[in-house]
Parts: structure tokens; C-alpha cells; sequence
């Protein structure tokens, strides 16, 4: 006998594992297209954000910047997010792969307002992830080491 449920269930999870094959193949560049800094902000339960200040070489990482943001996100969503709740900042830089002075003072002040996660950077130009905690914090405008990288 023909279960159409079988049929529908077969068909959704072949979809589904469409789906997931499709996602795995994406690379970091298909997130950041625009000729803008954009930056993605992942919290400690994996719910992921997109920010951005829609400035070709800026972004507004200060702690007051994303405090404020925070609080639009938690109104919006009835959440109680905070700073030690964020588990990854990935922002891209455009047009090098290297971390600006301006992102090791934010990064440092971010510390010391709580936040504990991953301070990351793509870079549109070599397709590579930063991490700074992998650089000299003494000299900004260094490269930093990929984040596969031998040590």
C-alpha cells in the first residue's frame, strides 16, 4: 500500500541533505560580497548576527557601539544577550589581510568590557581567516597568522 507520508518525509530529508551539502560548500567569501566592512557576531547559543556601519573601510566595533546594538538585538528578539554571551566577532576587511591599529584598540576594549569570545578577521583579498590573538599585538599592520597556520 502507498504511505504518502513516507513518500513526503523521503523527499524532505533528501532535501534537507541538500541543504546541508550546499552549506557545507560555502566559503566565508559568499558572506561578504559587498565592497563594505560587514561583520558577523555568533553567541554562545550559535544564533548568528550580521552588523555592519555600511562604511568601505570602517566599522564601528567600540564597546558602546556594540552594547547599544546588543540591546536592539535583545529587544527585537526578547533576548538578555551580553558581552560575555558572544563567542565570535568575524569582520572582513575589503582591501588587505591586515589587522588595522584600530582593531587592536577595539579588541583590547572589548576585553575589558567582558567579552571573552574570538576576535576574527576575513580577508576578501587573500580568502583567509585572522585571528589576533595569533598576531603581535605590538605591531599593528602585521600579518597575522591564518588560522591554520603551523605555529
Amino acid at each position: 500500500m502507498y504511505d504518502e507520508t513516507k513518500t513526503f518525509d523521503k523527499a524532505e530529508k533528501r532535501l534537507d541533505e541538500k541543504v546541508q551539502e550546499k552549506e557545507e560548500k560555502r566559503s566565508w567569501g559568499d558572506y561578504f560580497t559587498e565592497p563594505i566592512e560587514t561583520l558577523y557576531v555568533q553567541m554562545d547559543d550559535n544564533q548568528a548576527f550580521k552588523y555592519t556601519s555600511n562604511d568601505e573601510i570602517g566599522i564601528d566595533l567600540s564597546t558602546e557601539a556594540l552594547q547599544r546594538w546588543l540591546e536592539v538585538v535583545n529587544k527585537e528578539r526578547k533576548t538578555s544577550y551580553n558581552m560575555d554571551n558572544i563567542k565570535m566577532i568575524l569582520h572582513n576587511h575589503p582591501k588587505d589581510s591586515k589587522f588595522s591599529e584600530t582593531d587592536y584598540k577595539q579588541y583590547q576594549n572589548l576585553k575589558g568590557s567582558g567579552f571573552k569570545g574570538y576576535f576574527l578577521m576575513y580577508s576578501n583579498i587573500s580568502k583567509k581567516i585572522y585571528n589576533i590573538d595569533k598576531t603581535d599585538m605590538d605591531k599593528p599592520g602585521e600579518n597575522g597568522k591564518h588560522e591554520n597556520d603551523n605555529q
